[in-house]
């Protein structure tokens, strides 16, 4: 128990005591439960703060991304990297949500796993459905990609057809325990320190942000509904904060 309390976030145990309250409250309501014990537990104080990720340097990118290139899984990478999809979200793209003459994807679906333990196509997290552009670079990629899966779909066996832009060689929902490994595989043959796939969304608007892209247009790209948590971690000050041509302004023209 002290092992567990001591790897847990303080605000991860009181998300989920939030979450068990809320549904014993409406257990109570139904009258399928005496009382909330929720409302009796009171969290440990002497919780460490959770481990914060790692984000991809640009030259580890680089590497990562170079390790990668005309590899069956290089369209991925640049997908997590570049616009900072979730990996459910990554596994769950279908082809019928990237336009490459419009030169847009759109996250409409998620890969989940069921309580059963099965892999099914789901909405992604709430307020996530978002339209982004593609950098060209990523839309030559994907067009490369489309064939080689056309000649892939022909010589496999079998084809579980599903749509996938990322699927397993013989078509079916790729297991997030398989991204993982890929991912460690590939980081360690571009000799840079492994990461989860989790954090490439990290490392996607770290780089973002050091790139100088405004902090509401990653947000957007990203899915998330608001700027605080973006705020909280990529705000950066950058030399002489200069605001003279807005200051000029404040109070009307002179």
């Amino acid at each position: 128990m002290e092992a567990a309390r001591s790897h847990s976030a303080r605000t991860s145990l009181a998300r989920i005591k939030s979450c068990l309250g809320a549904a014993l409250k409406e257990a109570q309501a139904r009258g399928l439960v005496d009382r909330n014990i929720a409302l009796l537990v009171e969290l440990p104080v002497d919780l460490t703060e959770a481990v914060p990720k790692r984000a991809l340097t640009q030259k580890e990118a680089q590497r990562l991304l170079a390790s990668v290139e005309g590899d069956r899984w290089e369209a991925m990478f640049l997908v997590a990297i570049m616009l900072g999809l979730r990996p459910g979200e990554v596994l769950g793209l279908q082809w019928k949500a990237v336009n490459l003459d419009e030169r847009t994807l759109e996250v409409r679906q998620s890969l989940q796993r069921l309580p059963g333990g099965e892999l099914a196509l789901g909405s992604p997290k709430k307020d996530s459905y978002r339209t982004v552009r593609l950098p060209d670079q990523l839309v030559e990629v994907f067009r490369v990609h489309r064939v080689n899966q056309k000649k892939e779909r022909l010589k496999a066996p079998v084809w579980d057809d599903h749509g996938l832009v990322f699927p397993s060689s013989l078509g079916r929902f790729m297991d997030f325990s398989n991204l993982r490994r890929l991912v460690q595989q590939h980081c360690r043959e571009a000799r840079i320190t492994v990461i989860s796939p989790n954090e490439f969304r990290h490392s996607a608007a770290t780089l973002l942000s050091e790139a100088g892209a405004p902090i509401q247009d990653v947000a957007d790209m990203l899915g998330h509904k608001d700027l605080r948590m973006l705020a909280k971690h990529y705000r950066h000050r950058r030399g002489v904060v200069d605001l003279t041509e807005g200051q000029s302004r404040m109070f009307g023209s002179s």
